[in-house]
């Protein structure tokens, strides 16, 4: 989301800064502050948390400078717009996309359930909406894992279960990478393609480059797509409209929701619904990433600016 956003803004002429709050409400409030002495033109948050951010944005907001937030709510009447993704169905997608491997295995799984970020409102919307899919289903056995908030947590927590488990035959990650649960498994030599009779069957949100490399190589079966990229496009032109032309732009924008697999993973949307973990990996140097069409091929989003 940073790199798509600053790459652009960069490329339009704006100067822009990065600040990387370590998932410290301190340190990311003292972020905007500083920002506010500097006399910025508009900030980009992705809030650490929800509510403890508030009292910051208000402030920002009270004060003139626009903020505008990647995927992750803040409840302050003054952000004045947001990307985002629905949720709670992202949560029921991943609940029915293990539904669907047990009633295709013809047996019961045990899920191992990486719970993380629960002070981040998307998170929490996430979990829900996935809990709520899947409560009375007989095929699935939930273990949910304490809440994680680094991706060391979350390989450390997948390692320490399978090697302690060996009846586990499931993970979903709740948010973040599949890099996670390549390490963890290869742990404990439970890293099987599809197909194999110990494969662990494997559902991640997001996804990130590892995620793309999981679906092609076999052993993921299914990433819910939550293109940091698409987030990070629709944000900056939301940034550029407003703050540069003083246009109004929509408070809320919800990306559709993609299921992927190994099928179509390199089918053509934005060069493929991933495209942007092989643009990760191909280039760091953002402002190198081609201009999405968000809105022009989905009709969601904030049309391309320009001057006329």
């Amino acid at each position: 989301m940073s790199k798509s956003c600053q790459g652009y803004l960069q490329r339009s002429g704006a100067n822009s800064d990065l600040f990387d709050p370590d998932w410290s409400v301190e340190l990311q409030t003292a972020m905007i502050e500083d920002s506010m002495e500097r006399d910025v033109d508009g900030i980009v948050l992705f809030a650490v948390d929800s509510a403890a951010m508030a009292p910051a944005v208000d402030k920002a907001g009270e004060a003139g400078y626009p903020v505008f937030c990647f995927d992750v709510e803040v409840y302050s009447d003054y952000v004045v717009h947001r990307t985002t993704y629905n949720n709670p169905e992202k949560g029921a997608m991943g609940a029915q996309a293990l539904i669907e491997a047990a009633e295709a295995l013809d047996k019961e799984l045990m899920v191992y359930q990486c719970v993380s970020l629960m002070t981040v409102e998307s998170c929490v919307d996430r979990q829900a909406g996935f809990e709520a899919e899947l409560a009375g289903n007989p095929l699935i056995t939930l273990v949910p894992s304490p809440n994680f908030m680094t991706m060391e947590e979350i390989t450390n927590g997948i390692t320490d279960a399978f090697a302690t488990h060996p009846e586990y035959d499931a993970v979903y990650i709740n948010c973040g990478d599949a890099d996670c649960a390549k390490v963890g498994l290869a742990a404990s030599d439970r890293r099987l393609p599809i197909g194999d009779p110990d494969h662990v069957v494997l559902v991640v949100q997001d996804g990130f480059p590892a995620g793309l490399d999981g679906l092609r190589e076999g052993w993921v079966d299914v990433c819910i797509n939550n293109s940091p990229w698409c987030i990070g496009d629709t944000v900056a032109k939301a940034v550029l409209t407003n703050v540069c032309l003083g246009q109004s732009v929509p408070e809320l924008v919800e990306l559709p929701l993609a299921l992927i697999t190994k099928d179509n993973a390199d089918v053509s949307d934005y060069g493929g619904p991933m495209r942007w973990g092989d643009m990760i990996r191909e280039n760091e140097d953002a402002t190198h990433w081609p201009i999405l069409s968000t809105y022009e091929v989905l009709g969601v989003g904030v049309p391309t600016p320009s001057y006329k």
